[in-house]
């Protein structure tokens, strides 16, 4: 299973600290025969290794191809909403999203699905800070 916990340093509705923390995330996700493997971009070794989730070691900004490649081999991808999540959509690849409370118009309101991906399905933050 694949995970991404946080969005683009400049984006202004994903903050960098995402909405959930990695060893947090991880936690949540562990259990089972459950392989967590890091889909997120920029320099988080340390922090994947901190959580036990693997990181490999994938130039997910400078190789897209591999990014699709490692997507497509997993059996879900649970990611906050950034560029790896609409990337697995668009692929038709299994996908949790994970919405702040107040997420982007591109995800509507009241629903758990999406038209824009029918294999992604969305979880939203109840409440800020949940």
């Amino acid at each position: 299973m694949d995970i991404g916990w946080s969005g683009f340093p400049g984006a202004a509705r994903t903050p960098r600290s995402g909405i959930c923390a990695p060893s947090r995330l991880a936690g949540a996700l562990d259990g089972g025969d459950v392989k967590l493997v890091s889909l997120q971009y920029g320099d988080v070794a340390a922090e994947a290794a901190a959580a036990g989730i693997a990181d490999p070691g994938l130039d997910a900004w400078g190789d897209i191809d591999g990014l699709a490649a490692l997507i497509a081999a997993m059996d879900l991808v649970v990611s906050v909403d950034n560029s790896t999540v609409h990337l697995t959509g668009g692929l038709g690849c299994p996908a949790w999203a994970l919405l702040p409370h107040a997420a982007d118009w591109r995800w509507m309101q009241g629903c758990g699905d999406t038209v824009w991906y029918p294999s992604v399905w969305l979880f939203r933050q109840e409440a800020p800070g949940d």
